[in-house]
């Protein structure tokens, strides 16, 4: 049940007289007056009307005071509702621990999981054979996942991600992110780093292979020249496909490019996300 929360009204009065009169069993003369104040403290003042006497009136005397319960019985009246809530709402668990070990062990899929991510070649859809998984999982986790935390989140936590300070883009580990804003920042410039390092990758190979191409048919004559290579003005030179052939190369590429990105980069978006 909340706290109470109450208040004490405090009224004071006091008299001012002038003139021959006092503020006591005569009239007041003119000038004279009656101040009267209404305040509220959280303890109860105490009333002190005995103590007005003729030489002391011209200091302010409680007169009266009253309690006041600001919540009344709003309090328990919502301690009473959030129970009935509580009996006839179902309430939802809480987001499971995915850091401990013990709770990401037990969810159905982690053998098969487990079996991907630590058994080389290990492309099926199910399970490996379960002596070779629980050496696999000992020797990434420990026995009983003991060194789960040191293995992986610690890690996690000390990788380098790219962050904007001072107007200047440096380094910092993820755990010194306060926000799921700044988590989501530094995501988004560590997939623009590797997005653009891997077209930057594919545009040297292919430079590469032109390169190649060109060399090699620049040492054909006559017949020879054929195949991927083609007579431009009696000179040698590598064969230029049709436009369709290589816009549907170039989709093909960029495709595989893209899955493979989002393949190979799934476990750092994991460790974002999770965090």
């Amino acid at each position: 049940v909340p706290a109470q929360l109450k208040l004490h009204s405090k009224l004071t009065a006091k008299c001012t007289a002038t003139g021959g009169n006092s503020c006591h069993g005569n009239q007041l003369a003119n000038g004279g007056h009656l101040e009267i104040k209404l305040s509220y403290e959280a303890t109860k003042p105490t009333p002190n009307t005995a103590g007005w006497t003729e030489n002391s009136h011209g200091a302010d005397h409680v007169i009266a005071t009253a309690e006041i319960d600001l919540l009344k019985d709003n309090a328990s009246g919502l301690n009473d509702m959030l129970k009935k809530l509580r009996t006839t709402e179902a309430i939802s668990g809480c987001a499971k621990e995915i850091k401990t070990y013990a709770v990401l062990s037990a969810s159905s899929n982690w053998q098969l999981y487990a079996s991907k991510a630590l058994i080389p070649g290990h492309t099926g859809e199910k399970a490996a054979y379960a002596p070779q998984l629980s050496a696999a999982i000992a020797a990434a986790y420990g026995q009983g996942g003991a060194d789960f935390q040191a293995n992986i989140w610690a890690k996690v936590q000390e990788t380098l991600v790219p962050v904007k300070e001072n107007d200047q883009e440096t380094l910092k580990p993820i755990s010194t992110l306060s926000t799921t804003a700044h988590v989501y920042e530094a995501l988004a410039r560590v997939l623009l780093k590797q997005q653009k390092k891997e077209q930057e990758d594919q545009q040297k190979v292919s430079k590469k292979v032109d390169t190649t191409k060109e060399s090699e048919c620049s040492t054909k004559k006559g017949t020879e020249c054929a195949g991927e290579c083609e007579l431009v003005e009696g000179v040698c030179k590598p064969a230029k496909k049709g436009e369709a052939e290589n816009k549907e190369k170039t989709e093909t590429t960029n495709t595989t490019g893209n899955n493979s990105f989002v393949i190979k980069k799934a476990p750092l978006l994991l460790a974002f996300l999770l965090l």
